[in-house]
């Protein structure tokens, strides 16, 4: 009965977050350049702005049954003290500036990378941005524009819509908590975490011909990984590897030197998520061997190709497949 109750209070909260997104939240804050005015800006007390005013009744309930002007002088003053609170905080963060710069695809493991600028023409002090459990300090801002950048986790492999991101600030005396968020209606694309893989097949375009083979070892190209045997030598150790893992991994070379690298899913070992790890790795280190390669998918195939904008397409047609 109680986990009936759980499930339907997070439908129900899933539910208004969906309502307050689509009705409210993307009229006022969807915009790739964003100025905080009265109508997106929130204001409400803190639960030490809360605690403040109870105590603040209760000094004038006490002035009021005891006819103590002093003690009634006293809740006044707190109430004033209130009051500035409530438009300190709200003049701290009006006409601030929020505008997108970019936003870097990521892999699963560290999630992407968001970069926006804030300004303001009056001095804003320092407020919080969030995302999730993603949080990054602004500190004080001015005229000049100020960059920011917020590393966002926590997501699976595929193409998401940015996080809405919240700004929150609590100056200047932590009575009340003033907030707004900023909607940038831009794309993101989630890579597969690299898995190095340490044997594969692959199929390789010659000059004038195709066939399909397994690689033979040689000493041109790189190809794969496999474990370190003993008396073998360490010239070829990854200790890049070496120093993440803590695991002797030995790189393998082809006897190519031309032609075009063809990596099929089909060919990699493993379930399906770790097909596509696998791949990520691989089209990673084909980028970086500078090779002419494609991708070869159940749904997408891609031409072999090189340089950045080519890898981009192999990883984004990994992360959506």
């Amino acid at each position: 009965m109680i986990k009936l109750t759980l499930d339907s209070v997070k439908n129900l909260k899933h539910k208004l977050n969906a309502f307050l997104n689509k009705l409210l939240l993307k009229r006022k804050h969807q915009s790739i350049d964003l100025t905080l005015k009265h109508h997106n800006i929130y204001v409400l007390p803190s639960k030490f702005g809360l605690i403040f005013l109870c105590f603040t009744f209760l000094i004038f309930l006490l002035g009021s049954n005891y006819q103590n002007n002093l003690i009634l002088l006293t809740a006044y003053l707190l109430i004033s003290i209130f009051t500035i609170g409530i438009l300190q905080s709200y003049f701290n963060l009006i006409n601030t500036q929020i505008s997108f710069i970019g936003v870097e695809d990521g892999i699963e493991k560290t999630g992407y990378l968001l970069t926006f600028s804030v300004m303001n023409q009056n001095k804003t002090y320092s407020f919080v941005a969030e995302s999730g459990n993603n949080i990054t300090l602004v500190d004080t801002i001015s005229s000049d524009k100020k960059l920011v950048e917020l590393q966002i986790e926590g997501l699976k492999r595929g193409k998401h819509s940015i996080d809405r991101i919240k700004m929150v600030s609590r100056y200047p005396y932590g009575l009340m908590t003033v907030w707004s968020y900023a909607i940038f209606p831009k794309h993101v694309y989630i890579y597969p975490t690299p898995l190095p893989i340490l044997s594969h097949n692959m199929t390789f375009f010659g000059e004038g011909e195709e066939q399909l083979k397994d690689f033979k070892h040689g000493n041109d190209e790189f190809f794969a990984m496999r474990e370190h045997e003993i008396g073998e030598s360490l010239s070829r150790v990854s200790w890049k590897h070496y120093a993440k893992t803590g695991e002797l991994l030995v790189k393998e070379f082809s006897e190519y030197n031309s032609g075009d690298y063809i990596f099929n899913l089909e060919d990699i070992p493993g379930d399906f998520e770790t097909k596509l790890s696998h791949l990520s790795y691989l089209v990673n280190q084909a980028f970086h061997d500078e090779l002419h390669y494609g991708l070869v998918l159940p749904n997408k195939s891609i031409p072999a190709s090189q340089g950045l904008s080519h890898l981009k397409n192999c990883l984004r047609a990994l992360s959506e497949a």
